[in-house]
């Protein structure tokens, strides 16, 4: 009976050949280019964020936050596992933490703006009802 240990063993004593060393740069320089490549992002993702909302207005913080999301640019808000990987000075933070109040006012304004125009949609329909009162009786 052939034991597949023997070989093993083998292999890590034996001098590694050419093409061992070959594969083993291959996965090494794979790794470390992911790595470096997710240190690059986790640094600049920041200075992106802060410097993009920076340069719009306001009311576009929004529809950026969604774009950056859906381009793949930053995760959502509920990966946060993977947003904790963000390299951030305190200063950025203090930054960011001001951004995302804003773009919570902003979402918080649209919502207002949606049903606002939903209740004036309501009374030109229905334009015998002069009070909102009236229109929820009815």
């Amino acid at each position: 009976m052939v034991s597949l240990g023997a070989p093993i063993i083998i292999l890590l004593f034996e001098p590694l050949s050419p093409f061992y060393l070959t594969v083993l740069l291959a996965v090494f320089t794979f790794f470390f280019s992911i790595g470096l490549g997710w240190l690059y992002w986790s640094i600049m993702i920041t200075k992106w964020r802060i410097w993009t909302f920076s340069e719009i207005p306001e009311s576009d913080y929004p529809a950026l936050k969604k774009q950056a999301i859906t381009a793949y640019l930053i995760w959502p808000d509920q990966a946060s596992h993977f947003t904790k990987t963000e390299i951030r000075s305190p200063q950025e933070k203090v930054k960011l933490e001001i951004i995302a109040e804003q773009i919570q006012t902003q979402q918080e304004l649209g919502q207002l703006t949606t049903i606002l125009k939903g209740v004036i949609r309501l009374f030109i329909l229905c334009p015998g009802k002069k009070s909102f009162g009236n229109l929820l009786v009815r």
